[in-house]
């Protein structure tokens, strides 16, 4: 990830990460934004711009070898062309700058989700990764004030640690239940109950002997 997102470039790095973070390691997905920011832009030259009148074999053939000859995502082709689309949605909403699609005012996180949701490839789970790291770690959005704001995501994994522990009964959601247990910081929950729904709570055969949670959970199972 970039340091910071002060600037254009930094943030043209941060948003081309986000689209790149699916499906392979967030660390190949921020490097690969990087190499894209540089090649297409640097400094606060009109990256976008530029995306958006090269041709897209051009593009594609970077995307599939710029890194050292290596690919920069597993899917290049269907990155190239989410790449292009958001060029056009990018120059026609937000002017070529990404910091303008959550420069909209404070605790408005549902606006900003949504905006990001408007680009092709990002869905809920990009969507509010990006809001989280723009407060939690870039300090954006003032920053900590707006922690209370942030919820886990309902995805399969969260969805059932959350009822295999006994922490959601009925109809209670994961949202509704970290907010009850964590006001001032919902999603905090998020990270690690993802973790234990991928890493151990598996659907079929979970494996409660090696869950760090094995302990205090219900195994509603």
């Amino acid at each position: 990830m970039p340091k910071k997102v002060s600037t254009r470039k930094e943030a043209n790095h941060f948003f081309v990460g986000v689209m790149l973070d699916r499906m392979v390691k967030a660390s190949v997905a921020w490097n690969s934004g990087k190499l894209i920011v540089r090649e297409y832009g640097s400094g606060e030259t009109d990256f976008w711009k530029i995306i958006d009148v090269t041709n897209r074999d051009e593009l594609y053939e970077f995307m599939k070898s710029g890194d050292g000859g290596k690919a920069l995502h597993f899917y290049h082709g269907e990155m190239t062309d989410n790449l292009k689309r958001a060029a056009g949605l990018m120059l026609e909403k937000y002017d070529g700058d990404p910091r303008k699609i959550w420069q909209v005012g404070k605790n408005n996180i549902e606006e900003i989700k949504k905006r990001f949701k408007e680009f092709h490839g990002i869905g809920e789970q990009l969507a509010s990764m990006a809001v989280m790291i723009l407060v939690r770690d870039y300090k954006e959005l003032e920053g900590k004030k707006s922690f209370p704001f942030l919820v886990p995501k309902e995805n399969v994994h969260t969805k059932k640690v959350f009822r295999r522990t006994g922490l959601t009964e009925g109809k209670q959601t994961v949202v509704e239940v970290a907010r009850e247990l964590n006001p001032d910081f919902p999603a905090i929950l998020d990270e690690p109950a993802w973790v234990i729904g991928k890493e151990y709570c598996f659907k079929n055969n979970p494996n409660c002997k090696e869950c760090p949670i094995t302990g205090v959970c219900g195994k509603n199972i």
